[in-house]
């Protein structure tokens, strides 16, 4: 099947589950980019930054924000993903993109692959033995990947110290990322769960109450967290209250 049947036959597929509910245009994997953008619509700086962003399109929590025309970088350390991600933006001088891993060191890491296909939504810099890494993660496949931090990467981009989502999704190396998000400020910071990890599930949470950002919401497999110093996120809290689903 080739990308473009395999993009509508996803959207099909995403139209017949949550028909009522799904905005046009949203790709997400439980509605995480119709439930926020309504809230964060009228936030001065439309950016949103996505780590561990995949092909920009399959299961994307940009791709929405992208239609809507903010503007978006994209970050993921797999090439065929970049790729991808590259030629489904084509033409959009508002996509940036940056083909590495975020960590909390500047070096190379190696990176363990997906079995048995080539979308690696599981891709891991992690190593620990996770019942979701023994389930989908091959341990013998990798690739050697650059990895920077979450604040050298902002600032080779001149991402502003303040501006509206930041999403990652890297597969149990949330906490990594997060120490190193230096004195930026996104409003809301939208996060995979690592109930996979105890450990993880705590270094997480600590560093996000450390910055002063709060829990707001749980969307499908996602945690909404929103910065509790922001006037413009203080002036939305009931908004945030509403948004919480289970999903998938």
């Amino acid at each position: 099947m080739n990308r473009r049947l395999f993009k509508k036959f996803w959207l099909i597929v995403l139209k017949i589950r949550d028909k009522s509910l799904r905005s046009k245009n949203d790709t997400s994997q439980s509605l995480e980019s119709t439930k926020l953008y309504p809230i964060l619509a009228a936030y001065p700086i439309k950016l949103i930054v996505d780590i561990g962003a995949n092909d920009g399109f399959n299961l994307s929590n940009s791709y929405y924000f992208i239609k809507k025309g903010w503007s978006a970088l994209l970050v993921d350390p797999i090439p065929n993903s970049m790729k991808t991600a590259r030629e489904t933006h084509q033409g959009n001088t508002k996509v940036s993109y940056e083909e590495v891993a975020i960590s909390n060191t500047n070096s190379y890491s190696k990176i363990y692959l997906d079995k048995g296909n080539t979308n690696n939504f599981f891709s891991t810099l992690e190593t620990e033995d996770t019942p979701l890494r023994k389930k989908f993660v091959d341990g013998e496949k990798y690739i050697t990947v650059k990895t920077i931090t979450l604040k050298d990467l902002f600032s080779d981009h001149f991402v502003p110290k303040e501006f509206a989502l930041l999403s990652i999704d890297v597969e149990g190396h949330e906490s990594k990322v997060l120490e190193t998000l230096g004195a930026y400020r996104p409003a809301v910071i939208l996060v995979e769960r690592s109930l996979e990890s105890i450990s993880e599930s705590l270094a997480k949470q600590k560093l996000l109450t450390n910055y002063l950002y709060i829990f707001a919401a749980r969307i499908g497999c996602n945690e909404v967290y929103i910065d509790s110093t922001s006037k413009y996120v203080q002036d939305r809290l009931e908004d945030f209250a509403k948004i919480s689903s289970i999903g998938i």
